[in-house]
């Protein structure tokens, strides 16, 4: 059974590379994914904001755009050199990370956010996903289009470095996916105003899917602009704390979209299909190397507003994570047999592993729950994060999962 964890870099260097390896192995933890470049983000939030493994820092901000192996300018050749990636590190972390694994038994994984990229989306719009406003869609500027060439090409170029200079074992793929809506409890209408993408990239490419991106633009502001008009007479927005009137906005939504607006379930389809392709390439080229290629994914019930289909993408992986967290983000474990049923049904028989939420809240009766919810679905369990949980979540983490 694969039991893993997830791990930052500054908490690789931070507790010590070897004792590092020394102390999950000596858990029995068989698989380690390492981040080789991250996301623009506060540790250890949410929770208590505090790393209980490192003494040298207890807080971390993860800055923007870094990258923690030291990138061949050859692999990026026909990127403009403001797009190709930069060591951000003195140390080149994912060598030191590769090349200590080899006096383990712990599997090391290359961990890599894919599209979530901050300072590419931040500081060169052309290249981000774009609402059906022009705006920049999802929280801040974070996602990358999965239909510019530029992106591709720089993704592909990473996974091919990481293939032969880094000697991977395996890639796992996060953030393969477009942002979800700053909110979800709005109603679909709201939601469908901000879900990207729209720019003249991915206009190209739902033309050649048969679809008019332009029309369903239109037509979308047009449904969009009869809830609004409403909302601004009479004061109220419906939202999922009075549920009578958000289950009358959905089911309207559900009818207006359903019956008037057919193509915008064509487009949310498209949509997975632009993501699945995109992990398809990556996959042949995982694949000429003999590496093994995962993915992070949301929970089936709402991947579909991400762009997230198990389906499409389950022929191109070896294995995939779902992250079934509960406390910390107060989700209700009820799901979790559910989404892993669901997921698994989709999947096609690739390997599933259940991503569990270590960190507090999260306290060792929720995680010995939430391992349990999980057990009958999946081949293995990860766990996040090396840094954010303490001794004791670790511990009953990975004795749980053992002693069934």
């Amino acid at each position: 059974m694969i039991l893993g964890l997830w791990i930052h870099p500054w908490d690789l260097l931070g507790y010590g590379v070897e004792k590092t390896y020394d102390y999950v192995e000596s858990l029995g933890i068989n698989s380690l994914s390492m981040a080789v470049r991250y996301i623009e983000e506060r540790q250890a939030y949410p929770g208590p904001a505090i790393i209980y493994r490192c003494r040298s820092h207890r807080t971390y901000m993860s800055l923007r755009g870094s990258i923690y192996w030291h990138p061949d300018p050859s692999y990026y050749s026909g990127l403009p050199e403001k797009y190709r990636p930069h060591a951000t590190t003195g140390e080149d972390i994912v060598k030191i990370f590769r090349e200590t694994a080899e006096n383990y038994k712990v599997k090391p994984v290359y961990w890599l956010p894919v599209l979530r990229w901050d300072k590419l989306a931040g500081g060169y719009p052309e290249l981000a996903v774009k609402d059906i406003y022009g705006g920049l869609a999802g929280y801040k500027a974070q996602f990358l289009c999965p239909s510019n060439p530029m992106v591709r090409y720089l993704v592909l170029g990473i996974v091919e470095e990481l293939c032969t200079r880094y000697e991977a074992v395996e890639i796992e793929l996060d953030y393969i996916r477009y942002p979800e809506p700053v909110t979800i409890s709005a109603s679909p209408l709201h939601m469908l105003a901000q879900m990207p993408c729209h720019c003249e990239n991915c206009r190209r490419k739902m033309r050649e899917k048969g679809i008019d991106l332009e029309q369903l633009d239109n037509h979308l502001k047009d449904l969009i602009e009869l809830l609004i008009d409403s909302e601004d007479k009479a004061g109220i927005t419906c939202n999922k704390e009075n549920i009578e009137c958000w289950e009358t906005v959905a089911s309207m939504s559900y009818y207006l979209l359903g019956i008037k607006a057919p193509s915008v379930f064509k487009w949310l389809r498209a949509r997975s299909e632009i993501i699945a392709e995109l992990v398809a390439e990556i996959s042949d080229k995982t694949r000429s190397y003999g590496v093994e290629l995962s993915a992070d994914l949301t929970p089936p019930s709402y991947s579909w507003i991400v762009g997230q289909d198990y389906e499409l993408l389950s022929p191109s992986l070896d294995s995939v994570k779902i992250m079934v967290y509960t406390e910390p983000f107060k989700r209700s474990p009820d799901k979790i047999p559910l989404d892993l049923a669901l997921a698994k049904k989709l999947g096609g028989g690739t390997e599933l592993i259940a991503g569990i939420s270590l960190w507090p809240p999260s306290n060792p009766q929720t995680i010995k729950r939430d391992i349990d919810l999980a057990r009958p679905h999946v081949n293995g369990f990860y766990g996040y994060c090396f840094g954010w949980a303490p001794r004791r979540n670790l511990q009953t983490y990975v004795s749980h999962v053992i002693k069934r």
